[in-house]
């Protein structure tokens, strides 16, 4: 087991380092306009280039200055905006001019991997800009795992329990009634759910919009904890439910009976385990998606968490900080995956003889 972890821990690596570089390549590749307010001041403009500079994207050059452009030298700057790609921007000083042209993507991504390399994520340069990425996603992510931590709380064992008290009673009414109620919650959004318990949070007292930090207090995390949770709740049902009746008509199940154990003890002992095989993957994928953060529910409930930020980030070609939040989602989705297949291990022992 050792020895397979850690070769999936390099092959994580690995691929992280993959999906960054693909990523960070065709993301260069877009043009980088800058925003109106900035073209329009000249000031603002300079500045942003001086940031640009800064951050790898540009680089500066003193050049002389040609007879076309001494023609047009107007207090003392000359401005070419006719190619918003590239940008580029002369500054007269002294009789030469500061040029700034495009640094080469390959070498901007060797300057950003260099400083990966040294813990350093960089800052942002739109949005908050001059702040390290790392505390704003920070900041943000903190608020996904407090409502997710609870989601799954709840989610994960009231699944389990209802799954295995109506596989206890296949084919009975109770269960054909609350297999069509786990199908239907589990079809429906969270951002739907949302959306009608925040109608009715007014009747029982409940904020309909996430609270300042100043007040926040555990109301508010009542409808986005239950939002998020009915769907997961609906899906593991029939997840367990289903894999659950299969295995209490194997044979290994039928011999513990006839051996005079209960039902209790069957389930729990022999049946419950070889179900949790299957089990397993869907409470990963369920809380990998829930710390992803869901875009339109914390949109709608005006949530300060990770959605709205990376399309904050996108909108802005805040690339520092898309790269942040990139590379941590990436990770945890490929830790939560390595952290999976080890548990196979350890709830079926035929696994570990089988990789022998």
């Amino acid at each position: 087991m050792f020895k397979y972890a850690l070769k999936r821990s390099v092959l994580i690596f690995f691929t992280l380092f993959i999906i960054l570089t693909i990523t960070y390549v065709l993301m260069m590749n877009l043009p980088r306009y800058p925003s109106l307010d900035v073209l329009q001041d000249k000031g603002k403009l300079y500045n942003h280039m001086d940031t640009e500079v800064a951050n790898g994207y540009y680089e500066r050059f003193e050049r002389e200055l040609t007879d076309e452009e001494k023609k047009v030298v107007s207090d003392g700057k000359i401005v070419n905006e006719d190619n918003y790609a590239y940008i580029a921007i002369y500054e007269v000083n002294q009789g030469k001019v500061v040029e700034f042209k495009k640094t080469p993507i390959l070498r901007q991504y060797g300057k950003w991997l260099n400083n990966i390399l040294h813990g350093d994520w960089g800052k942002t340069d739109a949005y908050r800009r001059g702040n390290p990425t790392w505390l704003i996603m920070g900041t943000r992510f903190a608020v996904n795992i407090k409502i997710n931590i609870w989601a799954s709380l709840i989610s994960v064992p009231v699944g389990i329990l209802i799954g295995c008290l109506i596989a206890l009673r296949k084919n009975s009414f109770i269960d054909q009634f609350v297999m069509v109620g786990s199908l239907i919650f589990s079809s429906i959004p969270s951002f739907v759910i949302i959306t009608f318990m925040m109608l009715g949070a007014k009747y029982v007292n409940l904020p309909t919009q996430w609270e300042t930090s100043d007040n926040l207090t555990w109301r508010a995390f009542v409808i986005p904890v239950a939002a998020l949770a009915i769907g997961p709740i609906g899906g593991y049902t029939r997840v367990v439910r289903n894999e659950l009746a299969e295995v209490m008509t194997s044979d290994f199940v039928l011999l513990a009976r006839t051996k005079g154990l209960t039902t209790a003890q069957t389930i729990t002992r022999h049946a419950f385990r070889n179900a949790m095989v299957i089990y397993i993957p869907s409470i990963f994928g369920e809380i990998i998606g829930l710390l992803s953060g869901s875009l339109v529910l914390e949109q709608i409930y005006g949530i300060p968490g990770i959605g709205p930020l990376f399309l904050k980030a996108i909108q802005l070609n805040d690339y520092n900080l898309i790269m942040t939040i990139l590379a941590f989602e990436v990770f945890i989705g490929l830790a939560f995956g390595l952290f999976a297949d080890l548990m196979y291990g350890v709830i079926d022992p035929r696994m570990r003889i089988g990789s022998r």
